[in-house]
């Protein structure tokens, strides 16, 4: 560094950096996308990646590899201002297509590489402009390297340690400090918390930072749960009336409606306890008054890891449901024991796949297990009747007694949620679709597998 000020033009890159590593993980996945909706073998598509691949290779060789010999060269500042700037660009590009298409690489070097050649335009550009402020080029490459690392996999501390390992000049610690840590809040923030590594098992439903029980949750819907017994009241119900319904009632709380049968207040149980014993009190209030006004409200789509948090917020025992086109309109609600029942028989459902996904891999010609107390485990091929629906459409808990555990896909069979055709194993959620040629592994006792099985 030769002057003090180089620590803004340092972290100014660093935003640069958090913005392209936020560009680089959101094309890539993207590219994937694109590349899952086209409609040819799968031979095809690392060809067709390939072919564009080379051709962009044609105009700029620089791309081919891992790129590290063109680093260099943006290191010891030997590329020019555009050839740097485009490079950034076209090497994202290849990197999005060759991965998307099913081709051979990884995502450490090219990052590597872009950061190389962003911080060595930027170097050039301050070199332009701020001759006497700006250090050679080579070292905001390097700075660069070490932001685009941190902003895609969120690991600013592991960057500084390597680039120090690396070149062995404790000068060059803060400045790479700098970047990387900005680089590391900017992508934080417009990736949501993921990483281009974390954000491909967040798309197959697995979130690493939220453990295994919110991912459990997450699979869980507030409409797979909740309850359409709803205790009504209006707004004028004599506080005297309720008191019979709260002690004959399953429920935890009223919902207060008003003439149009739109929610206006919920009454836990406790505020009508609160006022039992006044006798005075019990004969001139009405539900309005006990009522709580500010009180959370349940959509059917909520997913049970954010009903859990609203529940912590509340302390509230039971939670009202509307209905998606009436907002205001109460169709059921929730209860804070069937979150807590759905998710240990979720968790005991998920054990159970793993346990049967483990003996099918360790005998896969086996398709019938007896378990305990007159229960079967059995494999047997989707009935075409269950062909284009999901699980929660067909209702088979609700309508057989039985249990899905498990769906194996077909190997070389593509469908809508198997678009690669290739063998899956995984335990089913609510909105997987059951598709032409699927098996799946039934659990529940005999006589209700034979009634699914059989009709």
């Amino acid at each position: 560094m030769v002057s003090h000020f180089e620590f803004l033009f340092y972290a100014f890159l660093g935003i640069c950096t958090g913005l392209l590593a936020w560009l680089y993980v959101t094309i890539l996945y993207g590219s994937e996308d694109l590349f899952e909706r086209f409609r040819m073998p799968a031979w095809l598509k690392p060809s067709l990646g390939g072919l564009l691949v080379g051709i962009i290779a044609i105009w700029f060789p620089y791309i081919y590899g891992s790129g590290y010999e063109t680093m260099d060269l943006a290191l010891s500042g030997k590329l020019p201002l555009l050839l740097l700037l485009a490079l950034v660009f076209i090497k994202l590009g290849a990197t999005s297509i060759t991965i998307a298409s099913g081709g051979s690489g990884g995502v450490f070097a090219p990052a590597l590489f872009q950061g190389a050649m962003l911080g060595g335009t930027f170097g050039l550009l301050l070199n332009m402009f701020f001759p006497g402020y700006a250090t050679a080029a080579g070292a905001y490459s390097l700075a660069g390297m070490g932001g685009m690392i941190a902003g895609t996999m969120h690991a600013p501390i592991t960057v500084v340690l390597v680039i120090f390992e690396l070149t062995g000049d404790y000068k060059v610690i803060l400045p790479v400090m700098t970047c990387s840590m900005l680089s590391t809040l900017m992508a934080h923030k417009l990736l949501k918390g993921q990483s281009i590594y974390t954000r491909k098992l967040i798309r197959k439903g697995i979130n690493l930072y939220r453990g295994r029980d919110l991912n459990v949750l997450r699979g869980l819907k507030v409409g797979d749960v909740m309850i359409r017994d709803l205790a009504l009241v209006t707004e004028s119900t004599p506080l005297s009336s309720l008191i019979p319904k709260a002690l004959s009632k399953p429920h935890m709380s009223f919902i207060q409606v008003d003439e149009l049968g739109k929610i206006t207040g919920l009454i836990p149980l406790q505020n009508i306890l609160e006022v039992m014993r006044d006798e005075n009190l019990r004969d001139i209030l009405v539900a309005q008054d006990v009522a709580n006004i500010e009180f959370p409200v349940l959509k059917v789509e909520d997913s049970l890891d954010e009903v859990i948090r609203r529940f912590g917020e509340s302390e509230i025992e039971e939670v009202p449901v509307v209905d998606p086109l009436s907002p205001e309109v109460p169709i059921g609600v929730l209860r804070h024991n069937d979150v807590l029942q759905a998710y240990r028989k979720a968790v005991l459902k998920q054990d159970l796949g793993g346990f049967v996904a483990d003996r099918l891999v360790r005998d896969p010609s086996r398709r019938d297990l007896d378990l305990l107390d007159g229960y079967r485990m059995v494999e047997t091929e989707a009935p075409r009747q269950f062909h284009g629906k999901t699980i929660r459409e067909l209702g088979i808990s609700e309508k057989y007694g039985v249990q899905v555990i498990l769906i194996r896909k077909s190997r070389g069979h593509a469908s809508q949620s198997n678009p690669k055709g290739e063998e899956m194993h995984f335990v089913p959620r609510g909105n997987d679709v059951i598709d032409p040629g699927d098996k799946l592994v039934l659990v529940g006792k005999s006589g209700d597998l034979q009634e699914l099985i059989g009709g």
